[in-house]
């Protein structure tokens, strides 16, 4: 999902914990599963954030600017931004939330 798994953060539900050693990758439903509404929420907007998309959610927006990687610089993010694996994700945890 994300560019690396150089993140500082060891969130549990995040593929690129800092615990995590794997690259970057689809997700599977089991990996998904456990998840709260919120968690997946904020999984599948870092796709976007990581292509700096702006949110007009004030939570969202909130959240990832906390973090130094994300330069909001567009409204909208297109389905030919994304790569394969990353539309691959979006419709998965879409399905799981």
């Amino acid at each position: 999902v994300l560019m690396s798994n150089c993140c500082v953060y060891d969130c549990a539900y995040c593929v690129n914990r800092r615990s995590n050693d794997t690259r970057r990758a689809a997700f599977t439903p089991e990996e998904l599963a456990p998840l709260t509404s919120q968690q997946l929420r904020l999984l599948r907007n870092s796709i976007y954030a990581r292509h700096g998309r702006y949110f007009k959610s004030e939570d969202l927006q909130r959240y990832f600017s906390q973090f130094d990687w994300y330069q909001p610089y567009r409204e909208e993010i297109g389905q030919n931004d994304l790569s394969p694996t990353e539309l691959h994700n979006v419709e998965l945890i879409r399905s799981y939330e």
